[in-house]
């Protein structure tokens, strides 16, 4: 598997391959992290496309057709046009031009009737979403758009072209064999109007089912307020489909990893499950770090257990939070040959034993079969991955990177370093060499 972007972000371009061990290294600030959050992106929306796929939209248009309808109502406002909403589901869903004439006729009806600001945007949400039901069931590449672009407005906030560019590509390309060569391409410019105008070519079957990303281990003293907040997806066909609400304040990977971390433990989860094998690697986690994260399964409240005390987990340290998380996911069924590992810096909050001992793990996960997406600026973490990916022999699937930015533009080349590691230590650890004088610096006070 091959991820290749352009003009994305703080990244100018990136060739970043996939399947195995991934190592990306660099500054703080490089676009280090803007690899994996695009990868946790395409995986999500490809599946959303793919559930979308599968429903009938008719009864979805039906039903929002009808909450349509009610607002208007409750005015006293009949209108013709939506006197027969079966009739009229049946026929958009077979016929997307009549939207073309029908959606404009109901924005006019809904500026005309003077309703509220907040139920004039309640009732145009509603007919964004039709648009994209009835774009789901003729057009896959669009339907992947929409859920890709929502998604990636939920993760970075921004736009994803690069500052000063006025166009970016994404492409990613999945050759392992029951791909069917998968190649998915998006690209979206600037036009006249300055809004993006994305364009998306789908080959293919993407071989992902799943993608996880981590960035920080203090998820878990916060999981009730993430789960409170933000339980749904971001991309607009999901979130109306399950009726839920929804806080744009939260990156959708915070609310993805609270669902993960707090599914009930089933030690035999699905016929096909991989999590036996796995077994070695969580009773690692919990002797590591002298006890185990249990959830409840009725209040799904997630408590550290030290020998027979529960712990709250804002009294545990962040560090046992670190191994706790892969435990969770471990146990959850969400890591196998085909859903991937995306950790942003794993090296912090741990002492450098904890971090060789993190590094271990995550490499033996790699020898059974799970693909891993690693950024770090330590140079201490990467030489641990470097020394276990040998000690295993999975230095062929190992491949490491790192972020390069251009001093004018402040935008990185990503580019593959595996026959120059040294030239990567020797730049990730020069700021402790600017302070390992200290006599200089004890002369320089006189």
């Amino acid at each position: 598997m091959r991820l290749t972007l352009k003009n994305i972000l703080k990244i100018k371009s990136a060739d970043v391959q996939l399947g195995g061990l991934t190592v990306i290294t660099g500054e703080n600030n490089s676009g280090k992290s803007t690899v994996g959050k695009i990868l946790f992106s395409i995986v999500k929306a490809w599946r959303n496309k793919e559930f979308l796929s599968k429903i009938d939209p008719t009864s979805n248009i039906a039903d929002t057709l009808g909450e349509i309808r009610a607002f208007f109502r409750a005015e006293s406002i009949n209108l013709d046009s939506l006197n027969d909403i079966p009739s009229l589901s049946a026929q958009l869903v077979s016929d997307y031009k009549l939207w073309k004439s029908v959606r404009p006729s109901l924005e006019k009806e809904v500026d005309e009737a003077g309703f509220s600001p907040r139920i004039k945007s309640k009732i145009e949400e509603k007919i964004l979403l039709i648009s994209i039901l009835l774009l789901q069931s003729g057009s896959p590449g669009k339907v992947f758009g929409v859920e890709f672009y929502d998604l990636c407005k939920s993760e970075f906030r921004e736009s994803i072209i690069s500052f000063g560019e006025s166009q970016a590509e994404v492409d990613f390309y999945d050759d392992t064999i029951d791909a069917d060569t998968c190649h998915l391409h998006f690209a979206t410019k600037i036009n006249a109007d300055h809004k993006p105008s994305p364009t998306v070519h789908l080959k293919g079957a993407l071989t992902l089912s799943d993608a996880t990303f981590v960035e920080s281990p203090v998820y878990l003293h916060i999981l009730d307020t993430i789960r409170g907040n933000n339980m749904s997806s971001p991309s607009a066909a999901l979130r109306i489909l399950s009726r839920a609400k929804f806080n744009t304040d939260i990156p959708f990977h915070l609310a993805d990893m609270a669902e993960k971390l707090t599914r009930p433990y089933d030690p035999m989860p699905d016929l096909f499950s991989e999590i036996d094998k796995f077994d070695e690697l969580i009773d690692s986690i919990k002797s590591s770090i002298g006890g185990y994260f249990q959830i409840n399964p009725e209040s799904r409240q997630l408590t550290f257990m030290q020998g027979s005390n529960p712990v709250p987990p804002l009294s545990v340290a962040s560090g046992i939070k670190s191994f706790g998380l892969l435990q969770r996911l471990l146990e959850g069924n969400c890591l196998s040959t085909d859903r991937i590992l995306i950790w942003d810096e794993p090296e912090i909050h741990l002492h450098p034993e904890w971090q060789i001992v993190l590094s271990n793990i995550l490499v033996k996960l790699v020898t059974l079969g799970v693909p891993v997406i690693i950024s770090t600026h330590s140079p201490y973490f990467l030489q641990a991955i470097r020394f276990h990916a040998s000690a295993y022999g999975v230095e062929s699937s190992t491949h490491y990177y790192h972020a390069e930015p251009d001093e004018e533009t402040g935008l990185s080349e990503i580019h593959e370093v595996i026959d120059d590691l040294n030239q990567v230590f020797t730049r990730l650890a020069k700021p402790l060499r600017k302070i390992m004088n200290v006599d200089a610096a004890r002369n320089t006070l006189k």
